[in-house]
């Protein structure tokens, strides 16, 4: 487990290796941060600390072929705005985690991969809209939470089809009305 608090920047070179290997930031060097190829390699999960602004947009070499990065921002809440760009990700997948804490001012960009967007909080209105979301092909809600007033709006999946799964939440209410992705597949919970 790596442990950088603000002094974290695009030109730390931070190497996993084999292995399940985490980073946890409690906030940046940089307002915002474009990953090199070696800025960060062989890392499973990122954790953001509480308290702090992200904005980072990683590179290809961050998540290897066939490889998943887990981004753990359960720690932040309303205030702590999170912007995350994986576009350049051409061969990896990349899952996304949030309690409460996932407000109109995250966007979260997936790569090329399958890419995850987990829920484990109280929401009992959550807007989740193309303008904000591009490329993040399931969305997960779990824990013993009624997910109240979730609406889709535009294409989140990027042209394919969009999986919801709520198989462990409580239950959950969603508005796919003015969503526009290919297909959906929607697995339900005992609510």
């Amino acid at each position: 487990t790596f442990y950088l608090a603000v002094t974290f920047t695009r030109d730390d070179a931070i190497d996993g290796g084999a292995g399940n290997d985490t980073v946890v930031l409690a906030g940046m060097g940089d307002d915002a941060i474009s990953f090199t190829a070696t800025t960060m390699t062989g890392v499973e999960t990122l954790v953001l600390g509480a308290g702090h602004f992200y904005t980072m947009t990683t590179s290809d070499a961050t998540v290897a072929a066939g490889a998943t990065l887990t981004i753990d921002a359960t720690a932040l809440g309303s205030g702590d705005p999170f912007i995350f760009n994986g576009s350049h990700e051409s061969d990896g997948d990349f899952v996304f985690k949030f309690d409460g804490g996932f407000t109109a001012a995250d966007t979260i960009t997936g790569g090329a991969g399958s890419d995850t967007l987990s829920f484990d909080g109280a929401y009992a209105s959550l807007a989740l809209s193309s303008t904000k979301i591009a490329n993040i092909e399931s969305l997960v809600f779990t824990g013993t939470h009624a997910y109240t007033g979730v609406t889709v709006t535009g294409d989140i999946a990027g042209g394919s089809t969009l999986s919801i799964d709520a198989s462990t939440a409580n239950s959950l209410s969603i508005v796919l009305s003015a969503a526009t992705s290919a297909a959906y597949a929607i697995t339900g919970s005992g609510g």
